[in-house]
């Protein structure tokens, strides 16, 4: 009579520790910390990327943007690049997902004014395809629904775009910033 016993308490055990390990699953390890803020700043150009929070709540949206700033000595210029300059590389360090940023890739031209900053939300991003796993797609899905799940996130943002001057000397810029931030329940 005491092996029913034995094997109930071994399976409450294990239920247990099931329910623990859903909990943590997006808790950063402890040499991970967040961090929703970087700047980088290259030639006459700061690029900046944020996220309003170093945590946000599972199963809604992830409020971040990335700002480029034109510092040099003209009162403005124009720079060429796909349909945005700014990039958003997300990785889920919990599941080792990345999730994809596709773009279309027209030639636009946007003039920057000095000292005022050019600022685009982060909308969202994401596909799979079909042979994808299934854990993977359903994850990629929530994402593009802006319906992010529990996990620790990273982003590698980047601003990529050039320049040219009068003399028609092209100069490329590939700007890169790194933040973090974590969902909870």
């Amino acid at each position: 009579m005491k092996k029913p016993g034995i094997l109930l308490l071994m399976a409450m055990a294990g239920l247990l520790a099931a329910c623990g390990t859903e909990e943590q699953a997006g808790a950063p390890p402890e040499d991970r910390k967040t961090d929703p803020i970087a700047e980088s700043a290259e030639g006459d150009f700061i690029y900046r990327l944020a996220a309003e929070s170093d945590s946000f709540k599972a199963g809604g949206p992830v409020s971040m943007y990335a700002e480029l700033e034109y510092t040099g000595e003209r009162e403005s210029i124009d720079i060429y690049h796909a349909a945005s300059p700014f990039y958003f590389h997300l990785h889920e360090k919990t599941r080792d997902f990345e999730v994809p940023y596709p773009m279309n890739e027209p030639l636009i031209m946007t003039t920057l004014i000095k000292g005022e900053p050019l600022r685009e939300r982060y909308r969202g991003s994401g596909g799979y395809a079909q042979e994808d796993p299934e854990e993977y797609r359903e994850f990629i899905q929530r994402v593009m629904d802006g319906r992010f799940p529990v996990g620790f996130y990273e982003v590698d943002g980047s601003a990529n775009f050039y320049t040219e001057n009068p003399e028609a000397d092209k100069t490329d810029y590939d700007i890169h910033a790194a933040i973090s931030f974590e969902v909870v329940q």
